[in-house]
């Protein structure tokens, strides 16, 4: 399976209500392949959308984000970060 990482925000960060952020995220392939596919969710919001890096406005509360590494055969590692 591929690897994820995410990279921002932090572990245990707060915003204020309204504040774009900025999701990053990394991928590898152990195998050296190539096509791999990014997605991000939140615990509340549900689908934030796909890339390694995404900006969105999260509604008020505490989100539990998880970014998805898809490789092209289907195989895919999910983070977290609270």
């Amino acid at each position: 399976p591929p690897t994820a990482a995410i990279t921002s925000p932090a572990a245990g960060s707060t915003f204020p209500s309204g504040t774009l952020l900025q999701l990053r995220g990394t991928g590898s392939d152990p195998n050296g392949g190539t096509g791999l596919s990014y997605a991000w969710s939140s615990s509340l919001q549900g689908n934030l959308g796909a890339g390694a890096a995404l900006d969105r406005v999260l509604v008020d509360g505490n989100h539990t984000l998880t970014l998805t590494v898809t490789k092209s055969n289907g195989m895919s590692t999910p983070v977290t970060r609270a």
